[in-house]
């Protein structure tokens, strides 16, 4: 369950606004969301310093470029 919550914490951190219903809903206690916003800032910070520098930019934009879900509704 806390791996969840770590998801669900990762976004709402990220967009409170967008991602209320997460708490509103229940699916995010309110107390655990109360520290979300740090927890994303720490995960911004650890891509942007850590892991960002050893990317290579090229294979990102191809990744980034790519299809991977497909949907098609009947």
């Amino acid at each position: 369950m806390h791996c969840f919550y770590n998801v669900l914490c990762t976004a709402y951190g990220a967009d409170s606004k967008l991602f209320g219903d997460l708490v509103d809903k229940g699916y995010l206690p309110k107390e655990r969301a109360e520290g979300c916003d740090g927890e994303y800032e720490q995960i911004t910070r650890a891509m942007t310093r850590l892991i960002w520098p050893y990317v290579d930019r090229t294979r990102a934009k191809q990744v980034r470029a790519k299809r991977w879900l497909r949907f098609d509704p009947e």
